[in-house]
């Protein structure tokens, strides 16, 4: 007879719930398991212990049948203590040894309040970066408050290894619920549950989160914060990071020891309509203490499962919200609305980055979101022409770190004041009245004056590759990305680059630049050159641009020191996308007191007349039809001009720090003007020479009042000057004479071989005189008639023929309408 020994294979147990990410539970909680056993004769116990070795735990269960076909246990654990427990089975089947398994992850249990609150503020801190030491300060923060009865706050905080070391170093994922606490370094609050370490970009981690928070602290409203670096609606760029590229862009919450891994926005979007389906209510405010949040898309992205968000368009700081602020303001008035919420947070950031000038930050509604979309999607179907206008109202917009995130807002605002189409402007006046609206509260700093709380995606020359319908649902339901197509595509016309106006001395390091037309948003330092004008090699630093926030066609410059009595030649360098022009710069000299040259001319000021740099513009040979114009009328009585001086005209243009310019102004003291000349231009004496102004309401040159001062050996004619203008030098025949008693004739003898005897000159004549020249036999030889007196130099020893005159003794006669006569001889010489 054969006898079948009976099967000794060994069984077996797996538990698979609570699973690896974790579990919560307040009263009860089903254990799931796998098992097996050849003869269905096995025995399992279940047991729970507060870690994952040794098998030394507190028994839950005994004497369940291995052939249970539920393989589950409900267990009640109401009266468990709060805390993280591991579960671990044991599965014997009288003949092997016992065989035992741990949960792959830890069960939190944890009997929160059941009395509902006003508000549960969720902060869902992702720390597992280089951001771990800024969550810890944060976290100190939200304790200066802690939680209230009617208000909780709770976190969900995980961190990572070399980083910061402070409050024992974890480096799991810990759940606390925030209680107050005066110190501002070590956490207190009390600990919920150690996770384990966990993938916070997994859109399961924030839902479990999410939905332990309703679950164990219910609310009337609830506040989801994701805490992390933010890129906006972005994708993480999978194939570039395949392909070798560094740091590839991505959306919030970035994970470095979880494979580097973000929850892109349509992960957020699946988190929150898990959350929003299991907890039977959506998020009343879901915050994102990030960088470059605050866009349309992004807002676009949750709309459907949340109320109102809040985010910066340019990037956060380190320190990020100012929790301590925002939170006691919750907690002494709960029963604010998720909106009032938005408002308080804006509000509390702009008081704590007063001095951070390109900070941003809103909140916005996002009920408003479809609507605005439906119009933005309009907007870009209306623009299909106009692409030079369009391109520079796109140069000109807001934008932020990453140059093709751009208010929104402002880009409607552009096109409306530079597009002379109908359509397209009432398309975009209607952009920016829903954005009004859907703009909760808005704060910007001083850096970016042209903020209006929404960003959109605008790239200038391609579209990104990851801005499509698998990504987010912006441009899926909108015809936004066919613009932008068509945009990149079409729109290269050329825009002209803004010319520099003026220049502004404020103080030595700081100036102010003037276009005539404005700014693009891309200036910064390295645009800008700043050199000395006699020695290029000589520079300037350019250490800080700031477009002025009122008058986008002016720049304010934070140098290094500049030297006072020199030129400079500040320059703005071509910007890519502008027109394919030269660049734009512009000579300007600085003083306050002091000699300053430039050219034939010199300017001293003295001490006191001026308490501010002046900027100055000064100009050799300027040309205006004013000037032409003054020059014509030179020889009319008034003037008694004999000779404009080539070469001689200055232009002299200076502008106080306020930006008024000097020209009509009188100065505290006089100024003194010296303009060089070249002699070989005279025609007579030079102490005839004086310096003139432009009357330039009369178009006429008018002599500078007081005395001058000619430097015949050095070639300088110099005067006092109670205003800038243009000026230059003449030759002048002076007043005209009383009577005919004292007049002159002279070179006498005229020998016009000589250098200097070019004219015959007659001096101290009156108005209205003849002049009339006989040779010694009596006969006329030469007359001519003058209506201005004072001195005359045209003459040169010729008849009335022009034909010149023989050597030897002549007769002038000269008499004028009030019958007065003078009358002498003159001696020719050849």
């Amino acid at each position: 007879m054969i006898v079948t020994a009976p099967d000794n294979t060994p069984p077996a147990i797996t538990i698979t719930h609570p699973p690896a990410s974790g579990a919560t539970a307040d009263t009860s909680y089903t254990i799931r398991w796998t098992d097996s056993d050849p003869d269905s004769n096995a025995i399992i116990s279940l047991y729970y212990d507060t870690d994952n070795t040794g098998y030394d735990g507190t028994l839950i269960v005994t004497g369940i049948p291995e052939d249970d076909p539920t393989d589950a246990y409900v267990w009640d654990c109401s009266a468990i203590p709060n805390g993280t427990y591991y579960i671990y089975a044991k599965i014997t089947d009288g003949v092997n040894p016992p065989i035992y398994d741990y949960s792959d992850g830890a069960l939190t249990i944890f009997h929160g309040p059941q009395d509902k609150k006003r508000w549960t503020f969720m902060v869902y801190i992702g720390s597992d970066n280089n951001l771990e030491d800024a969550g810890i300060d944060d976290l100190n923060e939200m304790e200066m408050v802690g939680s209230s009865d009617k208000v909780n706050i709770i976190v969900q905080f995980d961190r990572i290894p070399g980083y910061d070391s402070s409050n024992g170093n974890w480096t799991t994922t810990r759940r606390y619920h925030v209680t107050k606490d005066n110190n501002p370094n070590i956490i207190n609050s009390q600990l919920i549950a150690d996770l384990g370490e966990l993938n916070m970009a997994d859109p399961a981690t924030l839902r479990d989160f999410a939905l332990w928070g309703i679950q164990n602290y219910p609310a009337e409203n609830y506040a989801l914060v994701l805490w992390n670096h933010g890129n906006g609606w972005r994708e993480a760029m999978e194939r570039l990071k395949a392909q070798g590229v560094e740091n590839p862009e991505r959306a919030i919450c970035w994970d470095d020891t979880s494979g580097y891994d973000c929850l892109y926005m349509k992960e957020v979007k699946t988190a929150l309509s898990q959350i929003v389906s299991q907890a039977g209510t959506k998020i009343h405010l879901v915050g994102f203490d990030a960088c470059l949040m605050g866009m349309i898309e992004v807002a676009y992205e949750i709309k459907d499962h949340a109320l109102v968000a809040v985010g910066a368009e340019d990037v956060e700081p380190w320190d990020g919200w100012p929790y301590d602020t925002i939170l006691a303001d919750l907690v002494k008035s709960p029963n604010m609305t998720p909106a009032q919420l938005g408002e308080v947070i804006v509000k509390r950031y702009g008081q704590f980055y007063s001095n951070t000038p390109w900070t941003t930050q809103s909140a916005v509604d996002l009920t408003k979101m479809a609507e605005l979309s439906t119009i933005v999607s309009s907007f870009a179907d209306s623009m299909n022409s106009y692409w030079n206008q369009i391109k520079q109202a796109r140069n000109t917009t807001q934008q932020y770190y990453y140059p093709d995130h751009v208010d929104l807002y402002h880009f409607a605002d552009r096109i409306s004041k530079l597009v002379p189409n109908t359509e397209m402007v009432n398309k975009a006046n209607m952009v920016k009245d829903r954005v009004k609206t859907a703009v909760i509260a808005e704060w910007h700093g001083s850096y970016r004056p042209n903020s209006h709380g929404l960003a959109i995606y605008f790239p200038k020359t391609s579209v990104s590759y990851y801005y499509n319908s698998s990504v987010i649902d912006f441009p899926k339901d909108t015809t936004w990305d066919e613009f932008l197509k068509r945009f990149v595509t079409k729109a290269k016309a050329v825009v002209p680059m803004p010319k520099i106006e003026r220049v502004v001395i404020r103080d030595l390091t700081q100036i102010d630049v003037h276009f005539d037309g404005e700014v693009p948003i891309e200036v910064s330092p390295v645009l800008f050159d700043i050199s000395q004008a006699d020695d290029p090699k000589v520079k300037i630093d350019v250490t800080e641009v700031r477009i002025d926030r009122k008058d986008d066609r002016l720049v304010h410059l934070t140098t290094s020191p500049l030297v006072e009595g020199k030129f400079y030649v500040v320059s703005l360098r071509k910007i890519r996308d502008f027109g394919d022009i030269p660049d734009t710069s512009l000579e300007f000299g600085i003083i306050k007191s002091g000699t300053i040259k430039k050219g034939n001319m010199k300017i001293e000021i003295p001490v006191g007349t001026f308490n501010e740099y002046i900027a100055l513009y000064m100009r050799c040979n300027p040309t205006s039809d004013r000037i032409t114009e003054a020059d014509r009328a030179s020889s009319s009585r008034d003037t008694r001009i004999t000779l404009l001086v080539p070469d001689t005209a200055v232009e002299i243009i200076g502008y106080r720090s306020s930006g008024k310019r000097l020209e009509q102004d009188s100065f505290k003291g006089k100024v003194r003007l010296t303009i060089s000349y070249k002699d070989r231009y005279l025609e007579q004496d030079e102490l005839s020479l004086r310096i003139f102004h432009l009357d330039e309401a009369g178009s006429r040159w008018v002599l500078v009042p007081g005395r001058q001062e000619v430097d015949y050996t050095n070639n300088t004619v110099t005067c006092s000057i109670g205003h800038f203008s243009i000026y230059r030098i003449a030759q002048t025949s002076g007043p005209a004479a009383a009577n005919l008693k004292d007049v002159k004739v002279y070179p006498n003898p005229y020998k016009p071989s000589e250098l200097h005897h070019t004219y015959i000159i007659f001096k101290n004549l009156t108005d209205n005189v003849k002049i009339r020249v006989f040779n010694i036999a009596g006969e006329l030889v030469y007359e001519k008639e003058l209506d201005r007196g004072g001195e005359w130099k045209e003459w040169q020893g010729t008849n009335n023929e022009g034909e010149k005159l023989a050597s030897g003794i002549y007769i002038y006669i000269i008499t004028n309408d009030k019958g007065e006569t003078a009358k002498g001889k003159l001696s020719i010489i050849k």
